[in-house]
């Protein structure tokens, strides 16, 4: 989102000043975050058409954007290759750090 805004605007934003912006009414920050979720739906249907998942859990920083979880499904399902697709979208369970979590308990197996 960052690099998008900063392409097509010529702003520097964080990914944080993009999503406040975008919920203050921001026309150019929440035309970054449509095009944002269609790359990113556009990414997930690839996977679902090969392993067809019940469901997607989002980790890391904009897996804390609870916009995310509304409009993703109806994204992926316009680019499945089937003619219904109802899976899930979830944040991760322990937050948005679970790579270090499982780093932490991989090592913590090996003693």
């Amino acid at each position: 989102m960052e690099r998008d805004y900063h392409q097509i605007y010529g702003a520097v934003r964080s990914g944080q000043d993009i999503i406040s912006l975008m919920r203050a009414g921001d026309t150019n920050a929440n035309a970054t975050r449509e095009r944002y979720m269609d790359r990113l739906g556009r990414g997930f249907a690839t996977v679902c058409n090969i392993i067809d998942p019940d469901t997607i859990v989002l980790g890391v920083g904009l897996s804390n954007v609870s916009e995310i979880y509304t409009v993703l499904p109806a994204i992926i399902g316009s680019y499945v290759f089937s003619d219904s697709w109802n899976a899930k979208s979830a944040p991760a369970r322990w937050g948005d750090s679970p790579g270090g979590r499982g780093a932490a308990r991989l090592w913590a197996a090996r003693i």
